[in-house]
């Protein structure tokens, strides 16, 4: 390969190199940071609900009552419940979708929208 070539092709693999490392960051940042959050605010034996992605927006604390809890919409939960499950469900008259299921210490940064909780008995896992 002629010394221009080479040249040529250098800034392409510093670019690749730049852009892997960038790729790496951003995944980090984007998912260890947000439960770090997460578990700095939100009580043992509750589950919390945040009206935005990535535990972002205002926190709702429910307490680890077995059934099911109606909220308002919202975006990311984290399980805190000792020994229980907790379901994300977006409950629209008679249809109950289920969005994600978490087991004690479960995070869930973005599910998609949900409207209620069911916590499971104790023992209970996904």
């Amino acid at each position: 390969m002629s010394r221009e070539k080479r040249l040529l092709t250098r800034p392409m693999t510093i670019t690749t190199l730049m852009l892997g490392v960038v790729a790496v960051v951003v995944m980090v940042m984007g998912t260890e940071a947000p439960a770090a959050l997460a578990l700095e605010s939100c009580n043992t034996g509750n589950e919390c609900v945040w009206d935005q992605t990535f535990y972002q927006g205002t926190r709702t604390e429910v307490n680890c009552i077995g059934g099911e809890h109606g909220l308002t919409t919202k975006w990311s939960a984290k399980n805190r419940c000792a020994n229980k499950k907790v379901v994300l469900i977006w409950h629209e008259g008679e249809i109950f979708t289920e969005k994600a299921c978490m087991n004690p210490g479960g995070n869930r940064p973005e599910p998609g929208h949900f409207n209620a909780i069911i916590v499971g008995a104790e023992g209970s896992r996904c």
